[in-house]
């Protein structure tokens, strides 16, 4: 899978300043992120004996591989433009190091579901709502499709690795926690560092875009939020909110 990132404006997104650098940003940890769901899940295949979640690990880290890979030559293009992209993926690069460096390897289980779960609800709300990569250039839209698409396929596999380690519901719900707090920190820090580059921390525009998008009938919170408290709920399955037709119509309209 390829995408062509030529010819696309630097606020690519509709032009909408605060779409393009939410998406920049997220492409910013992805890499580094990926990886670390490759390790965590590599560590823990040997010790697996179902054979379908042996099968699924296996897709999930083919498919991980290939998002690590398209998201370097998407950041590459960032670069291109002058964003400080090597300083912010090693701020990254560091927390995650740390983490494999302290943690269990149950503990790093819990974090790969908990960002797991984040990466679904995103790809979810892609999928879901043409509103946000309206009027996006296409290599960045069909890349950001195409993952969403996998994110949703996958979704419940690190949460079934983590269920293998014996982990249960309140490692799961405070790893969550800290991890919705390193998550929306690492946003806003890379978001800072993006919208002070181009000059438009000022700009009221921007502004009401990022309130449009977090807090309209078809933005990120409406959208996501009941989702995300979902994973709290004892007996939580990332497979209880079945949106599988999702993955097929998305797969139908590449098809055609």
């Amino acid at each position: 899978m390829t995408f062509d990132f030529s010819g696309t404006g630097r606020f690519w997104n509709g032009g909408d300043v605060y779409r393009t650098v939410f998406f920049n940003s997220l492409s910013i940890m992805l890499p580094e992120g990926e990886r670390f769901f490759i390790k965590v899940a590599r560590q823990l295949l040997p010790s697996l004996k179902d054979d379908l979640l042996i099968k699924e690990t296996r897709g999930f880290i083919a498919q991980e591989a290939a998002h690590s890979a398209q998201h370097m030559l998407y950041n590459n293009e960032l670069r291109k433009m002058g964003y400080p992209v090597d300083r912010l993926e090693k701020f990254i690069r560091w927390q995650i190091n740390f983490a494999l460096k302290h943690l269990p390897l149950k503990w790093l289980a819990a974090m790969a579901a908990s960002y797991e779960h984040y990466t679904a609800l995103i790809g979810d709300g892609v999928l879901s709502n043409a509103k946000w990569l309206d009027g996006a250039d296409n290599g960045f839209a069909d890349l950001w499709r195409w993952h969403s698409v996998e994110e949703v396929e996958h979704k419940a596999v690190t949460f079934d690795l983590y269920q293998s380690t014996g982990g249960g519901y309140l490692l799961r719900s405070f790893v969550m926690l800290v991890v919705s707090l390193n998550f929306i920190i690492n946003l806003l820090i890379i978001q800072f560092s993006f919208l002070k580059f181009d000059k438009k921390l000022l700009d009221l525009t921007m502004w009401k875009q990022s309130l449009k998008f977090i807090f309209a009938d078809s933005g990120m919170l409406s959208k996501l939020l009941i989702k995300y408290l979902a994973y709290y709920r004892p007996g939580f399955n990332p497979w209880d909110d079945d949106n599988k037709t999702l993955i097929d119509d998305w797969v139908s309209k590449y098809e055609e």
